[in-house]
């Protein structure tokens, strides 16, 4: 079986601090967990408020 790629921690220096840390959250929440990847699969949401910069961390691949 291939092994499942697991996101990396933010690094880029375009983003705010808080932006690195919305980022961060998010790939933990989307980390593969111990007994593998739930039948439901991997979500999760994030709420960026208004000027925060949400779309720009939204957009990164």
């Amino acid at each position: 079986m291939a092994q499942a790629h697991q996101p990396q921690p933010a690094s880029d220096g375009d983003l705010d601090p808080h932006q690195n840390e919305a980022v961060d959250a998010a790939l933990r929440r989307l980390s593969i967990p111990a007994g593998g990847v739930p039948p439901e699969g991997l979500r999760t949401q994030a709420i960026a408020a208004t000027g925060s910069g949400g779309g720009q961390w939204s957009s990164r691949p």
